[in-house]
């Protein structure tokens, strides 16, 4: 899997946003910045017989759900051995921020049923609120923030400056992370493209971004657009 054929992938994705569609796009990006998957990257049939899954989560565990890594890090994403029954609401406990600040559920039914955020351990139905984003998407957006790279960097951006770079490394077109406090103006979006993995955390009209890539040269071109001392820091 090499840059373009990503960034093909990823431009289906905007047209087309169809089951098969996402999961290629997933694929992509896992290989891409996580490496070739194996069949025993995947739990057998057997493992997941028992469980009830929706089709996006049974296909993610049997095709890569013992790489905790791709998915897990800085937050955590639900293990098979780790998973609970559905709840009251019927849904799935299925990601956790790494300091238990907020949590994601899903439904245990369906085929790429949509996400939803709480910051805290339970409560009625109501407390629970709808990312925007479906369970194939959260796990394209889980792939983007836990690659690593030794190429990188960190910079408080103009307005002006995010609209060149998403002119080069478009966002994906899934909706950004939100606050769970509507009074919090606050977004986490991510961007992939030539190359470079991004996300920009917007605090009501305060842009910082994070870029990585494979390569110190897929970063160069930055330097045309944030000087070299606007960077707060950098490893390219």
């Amino acid at each position: 899997m090499n840059a373009a054929q990503l960034d093909l992938a990823l431009q289906k994705l905007a047209q087309d946003s169809s089951f098969e569609t996402k999961i290629n796009a997933l694929q992509a990006l896992v290989k891409y910045w996580h490496g070739e998957i194996t069949p025993a990257d995947g739990y057998a049939d057997a493992e997941l017989a028992e469980l009830q899954l929706p089709r996006a989560l049974r296909w993610w565990y049997s095709w890569a759900g013992k790489r905790t890594e791709v998915v897990s890090g800085d937050g955590v994403f639900a293990s098979v051995e780790h998973l609970l029954s559905a709840d009251e609401f019927g849904r799935l406990w299925i990601w956790s921020e790494n300091q238990g600040v907020f949590h994601r559920t899903v439904s245990a039914v369906g085929e790429d049923p949509l996400i939803y955020q709480s910051d805290w351990n339970g409560g009625d139905d109501g407390e629970w609120k709808c990312e925007g984003m479906s369970l194939l998407e959260l796990l394209m957006q889980l792939c983007v923030f836990e690659a690593q790279s030794e190429y990188w960097g960190l910079a408080d951006i103009e307005e002006s400056q995010l609209a060149a770079f998403t002119a080069n490394v478009p966002r994906l077109p899934i909706s950004p992370w939100p606050a769970w406090d509507p009074a919090y103006k606050f977004a986490i979006g991510f961007f992939v493209g030539r190359g470079v993995y991004a996300t920009v955390h917007d605090l009501a009209g305060a842009y910082t971004l994070m870029v990585q890539a494979k390569s110190p040269n897929e970063l160069q071109w930055l330097y045309e657009l944030i000087p070299a001392e606007q960077w707060d820091s950098r490893e390219f």
